[in-house]
């Protein structure tokens, strides 16, 4: 990397490769994908890297300042540090650039863009939502104190740039209070000032923008648009090879991703439980996720626990080498009918999957973007009797036939119900045995402060007495019965 003054784009990151964080990968991928030179702020890696990505997205970045971080990004210490840090960096390039480009998440790259786009009026900025910031996957908004905005001179500095866009605009947007949120700001602060917004998807700018609190709708869609996260090219498949022990025998199905309440596999539990059919072991599931313990758990007590491959998680091209080598890629959507009118996700993973190839399984919650698109096999969240439909397809598909059946599902809740239920005993137990545990911790802990109070107060004592004898000792040394006013020599013991 060199600097080239004829660079014209700079991109405001948080993290980026050689980091493995998902969110500064998309933004790597997307700088690949725009195909144009640029220069790099970044925030310095911690010990996960990944150096041979880094070295691929190298080929278009001309100039990289990375800022060490001591503060988290999405508080408002972190997002104070990273503008100030961020905006010192950016200095030091020494360029007038034409356009920024940022992406969320964190917060901090949207505040940074703004200050920056504050300072220079003539440069576009292309700011980019990952998800809804304000509102979480309950559609719960995020509003905690510690994100509460107090500096009165920053609300009147943002509230005077609106009064001139209203003015100029011939707008009507709501000024700023004191204690403004974080999250909030986050997205007003892009919806207002940025020239281009990109979502990842029609239903998360729909969500978005018909939830915020101000009326900001017509003016943000006039400026903004959708691009899905980005799909790399073939050969990046193939840059590192990875090694994986699949059973040839068998279907192999591959999961990659995090398993958490609102994103689960309940319904391939369901589906392969309860469907009676002689071949049905001959579909293996290899899981990468990060917590196998919890996933390996929740299974043990199911004939499927034995078809669950849980793995490691993988390098980025890793991953995308070894998406080339399954029958089957398994991919599903966040549960979110109760709560938002529409789904507003679109998973990462599958522009991924799409430039591996490889058949694709989307377990779908009716009407979300991932549904619009056509897979080789679908399911829904909402039916677990249609995951039992395509693993019965796919069985077919590869040559397993048999005249299979259904089991009785009541009998399959009954025990799964069980199951659970002594899944949650056992954690309750876990849970206190561990309360016990920090109970015991606690008190021998708030022994050892009473022992070390009274060792303390020994000490002390005895420094006391010790500076007491000193003193005596200095006073005795010291007082003229105890001076000798001739030298040793000069004694001389008296005559018998």
């Amino acid at each position: 990397m060199s600097k080239d003054e004829n660079v014209e784009d700079l991109v405001i990151s948080y993290r980026f490769p050689p980091s493995d964080d998902v969110s500064g990968i998309i933004l790597a991928k997307r700088v690949i994908e725009d195909g144009k030179k640029v220069d790099l702020l970044n925030v310095s890696a911690g010990d996960e890297s990944d150096h041979a990505f880094e070295n691929l997205v190298n080929e278009f970045i001309c100039e990289k300042k990375s800022i060490e971080m001591e503060h988290d990004p999405n508080f408002l210490n972190g997002i104070k540090e990273y503008v100030e840090k961020g905006l010192k960096a950016i200095e030091e390039f020494d360029k007038d650039y034409k356009t920024i480009k940022n992406r969320s998440w964190p917060l901090a790259t949207h505040f940074l863009s703004f200050e920056y786009k504050l300072r220079n009026p003539k440069v576009y900025w292309r700011a980019e939502f990952s998800d809804p910031l304000l509102f979480n996957i309950y559609n719960e908004k995020r509003d905690f104190v510690d994100r509460d905005i107090k500096d009165q001179e920053y609300i009147d500095k943002v509230n005077a740039e609106i009064r001139k866009l209203n003015e100029e605009g011939n707008h009507d947007f709501p000024e700023l209070e004191l204690g403004a949120n974080a999250f909030f700001l986050s997205e007003y602060l892009p919806f207002l000032f940025a020239d281009e917004i990109l979502f990842t998807n029609p239903n998360q700018r729909e969500i978005m923008l018909k939830q915020f609190p101000y009326d900001v709708y017509d003016f943000v869609m006039e400026k903004s648009n959708f691009r899905r996260h980005p799909t790399l090219d073939e050969r990046f498949y193939h840059v590192k090879e990875a090694e994986i022990d699949l059973d040839s025998d068998s279907i192999s199905i591959g999961y990659f991703g995090t398993y958490i309440g609102k994103r689960h596999f309940e319904s391939i539990f369901y589906g392969f439980e309860t469907l009676n059919h002689k071949y049905k072991d001959k579909l293996k599931f290899y899981l990468y996720v990060s917590d196998a313990r919890f996933l390996k758990d929740l299974s043990k007590d199911l004939e499927i626990s034995d078809n669950l491959i849980v793995k490691d998680k993988l390098s980025f091209l890793e991953f995308l080498n070894v998406t080339t080598k399954f029958d089957i890629l398994l991919l599903n959507d966040s549960v979110t009918s109760d709560v938002f009118e529409i789904n507003p996700y679109l998973p990462s993973k599958y522009a991924d999957y799409l430039g591996s190839n490889t058949d694709i399984w989307a377990i779908c919650e009716e009407g979300s973007v991932l549904d619009s698109f056509d897979h080789k096999y679908k399911s829904y969240l909402q039916d677990y009797n249609s995951t039992r439909d395509v693993l019965l397809r796919i069985l077919e598909d590869n040559g397993f036939n048999d005249d299979a059946g259904f089991k009785n599902e009541n009998e399959y809740y009954a025990d799964r119900f069980t199951s659970l239920n002594k899944l949650l005993e056992i954690e309750h137990k876990r849970k206190n045995s561990n309360l016990e545990e920090v109970k015991k911790l606690k008190k021998e802990l708030k022994k050892l402060k009473k022992d070390n109070n009274k060792l303390k107060k020994e000490k002390d004592k005895l420094k006391t007495e010790n500076n007491k004898l000193s003193k005596k000792n200095t006073e005795i040394l010291s007082s003229k019965s105890w001076r000798i006013t001739k030298p040793l020599r000069d004694l001389k013991p008296k005559k018998k």
